[in-house]
């Protein structure tokens, strides 16, 4: 159960908390680590959900174990790509030439 509320709870410190610390540098490092903190923890508890169903039976945990597990594995994989796309985008940034001064009508750079 822990696991679909996990997620619910990091989508929704996605959705209203985080557009009201915009701009705040602190405050937006500790929201999102605290989505990533309850995604990875509803993903690991889900699991163990799955893996305690041999031995307590299948009645009331799995269909819940296995949609959190899924859904919070979906999430954990589009934040590592979305981490892929941005680190190669910022690796592309800084491989960019410096842009080249302007010149004037009279001749001189455009300082």
């Amino acid at each position: 159960m822990f696991s679909l509320v996990a997620l619910l709870l990091a989508v929704g410190i996605g959705i209203f908390l985080q557009p009201q610390v915009r701009g705040h540098r602190g405050a937006m490092l500790v929201l999102g680590l605290t989505s990533m903190l309850l995604i990875i923890t509803g993903l690991v508890l889900g699991i163990a959900a799955l893996v305690a169903t041999r031995r307590h039976g299948r009645a009331g945990i799995f269909g819940r174990a296995l949609a959190g597990t899924i859904f919070n594995g979906l999430r954990v994989v589009l934040m590592l790509a979305g981490m892929l796309v941005l680190f190669e985008a910022m690796g592309k940034v800084r491989a960019r030439p410096p842009p080249l001064e302007q010149k004037t009508l009279t001749g001189e750079s455009g300082r």
